[in-house]
């Protein structure tokens, strides 16, 4: 009468056991990194330089960043929240 809670959990013990051993498995090979492995990194390209921009005479700043064409503020238009979410209120309804 002793093995009756025994012969109840043998069927959860042993599909745990196989689950476990299942996982073990299929388990991926960590990556190694390069200095262990001995592979060389791939050769890097020369960067592109920059055509209209010339480099700066001292280091930026953190908040200093090179003025592109792109993002100046005269090519800016405001943006109205208000009418955005307006819209995104009408088109839910």
């Amino acid at each position: 009468m002793h093995f009756r809670p025994l012969a109840r959990a043998a069927p959860f013990v042993l599909g745990a056991v196989a689950a476990g051993v299942w996982l073990h498995r299929r388990r991926e090979e960590r990556p190694v990194l390069r200095e262990r492995s001995g592979e060389m990194p791939p050769p890097v390209p020369p960067a592109p330089q920059a055509r209209h921009a010339a480099p700066p005479s001292r280091p930026l700043g953190r908040f200093e960043r090179p003025v592109t064409a792109r993002f100046t503020r005269a090519a800016r238009r405001p943006i109205d929240i208000v009418t955005i979410v307006d819209d995104l209120l009408g088109a839910a309804r």
